[in-house]
């Protein structure tokens, strides 16, 4: 069995032999009738879903957008909702921004540590350039990773375009793999110890 190469520019994609369809079959309606099926019900649920979040998302976004012209964690929250609307709009071309936002509540939970326990670490300068930072690793996962595709039969997202039942390639993103294992990881830990953190600044004050 083979694997596919894990860096992968997207502009590519469509020319590289593990998704070449044609392959296959010659295009047409056969893929529709072999390899999908009509979701009509769960596609158009999908659709006014994403619109409604979309539209609640705008006043949330201006208020957002106030705060942060004076507070770095609401920049960072910022960066997380645009990123959400973009993912409600674009998930299925562009997977990165799923690691963009796990990268960014990795920033917002470390901001929250910093102020709590009294570091003045993220001045708004620095906050950009986090920001810059999330936004460069976002992009790589977005342009240069293996896509991520949807399946109608599972009703899901999958690296494997599911061409040939019978393929023995082996469709895998290692680097989205590390990102989940990495970044989901230590963002867990660190809000776990932000609950510590605040309880144990309550119970202090508490005393005091």
């Amino acid at each position: 069995m083979t694997t596919i190469n894990s860096f992968m520019p997207l502009w590519t994609v469509l020319n590289r032999p593990e998704y070449n369809c044609s392959a296959i079959h010659a295009p047409g309606e056969w893929w529709n009738e072999n390899r999908g099926m009509r979701q009509s019900t769960f596609g158009w649920w999908s659709v006014i879903f994403a619109a409604m979040c979309e539209v609640f998302y705008v006043p949330c976004l201006m208020a957002i957008y106030i705060e942060a012209k004076k507070h770095s964690c609401y920049r960072i929250m910022l960066w997380l909702a645009i990123i959400d609307m973009l993912a409600l709009s674009s998930m299925s071309f562009l997977f990165g921004t799923w690691c963009g936002a796990s990268a960014g509540c990795l920033l917002l939970v470390t901001n929250r540590l910093c102020e709590i326990l009294g570091y003045k670490f993220f001045t708004l300068q620095k906050t950009n350039l986090f920001l810059f930072f999330v936004l460069c690793y976002t992009l790589f996962f977005a342009l240069f990773t293996p896509p991520c595709l949807t399946d109608s039969f599972r009703l899901g997202m999958y690296f494997d375009p599911v061409i040939d039942p019978n393929s023995t390639i082996k469709y895998v993103n290692y680097f989205h793999n590390t990102n989940n294992l990495l970044i989901v990881g230590i963002t867990a830990f660190l809000y776990l110890l932000l609950c510590v953190v605040l309880v144990v600044k309550q119970v202090s004050d508490f005393q005091g």
